[in-house]
């Protein structure tokens, strides 16, 4: 079945040498196909439910980037299955990806970001700024430690990065203030701990 297939490729996820925000998200990815091929083989999967899933998700209005990213994740699976015996053809062969166009970069306007800030509310609205602030991607941020955050020198370090390099993030004075509001009643060693004080957003 597809599925087993899907959770014997995750379970080698951790001896890849992968970095974990990688880990991460094809985890997430893989759980998605799961549950969306529960009940079929892997050998099953067809160029159509290929096709079928690409256009459930540009339904869902996500970007032709982020359906890439969902349909490399199955194409590098099925290498790997054919690597090792268990299929003999990998349906992406006839099947063609979004293609993803560059696009321009466009920045918020201080009364844009102010307007963002407002309509997200509290407490997340502290979240928004500091992202605006430090330029840090979602899993950089909410895989801060404070282990890893030196307040008093306003710098940040990364040491997972999606270049693979340690990377350093000064802080300006108001994301100094923002990370001192997060201190009180947080015992994790996360700077954004989910309900599990062990694990981070």
């Amino acid at each position: 079945m597809a599925s087993e297939g899907l959770t014997t490729y995750l379970g080698t996820l951790h001896a890849s040498g992968k970095k974990p925000t990688t880990i991460a998200d094809e985890k997430y990815y893989g759980q998605w196909w799961t549950d969306r091929l529960t009940g079929k083989a892997l050998h099953a999967v067809s160029p159509a439910l290929l096709e079928e899933a690409m256009a459930d998700l540009a339904v869902k209005r996500y970007t032709p980037q982020t359906i890439v990213h969902y349909l490399k994740f199955l194409r590098h699976v099925f290498r790997w299955a054919m690597g090792r015996g268990v299929i003999d053809k990998s349906p992406f062969t006839s099947v063609k990806l979004p293609t993803v166009r560059a696009g321009k970069t466009r920045f918020l306007s201080v009364e844009e970001e102010a307007q963002l800030c407002k309509v997200i509310g509290q407490p997340y609205d502290a979240w928004i700024r500091l992202a605006i602030l430090t330029g840090l991607r979602k899993a950089e941020q909410f895989g801060l430690r404070w282990a890893d955050i030196d307040l008093e020198r306003g710098l940040i370090t990364l040491p997972h990065t999606k270049s693979g390099a340690v990377q350093y993030v000064h802080l300006m004075d108001e994301a100094k203030q923002i990370l001192r509001h997060l201190i009180p009643g947080n015992t994790s060693v996360w700077v954004f701990p989910s309900e599990n004080p062990e694990t981070h957003l």
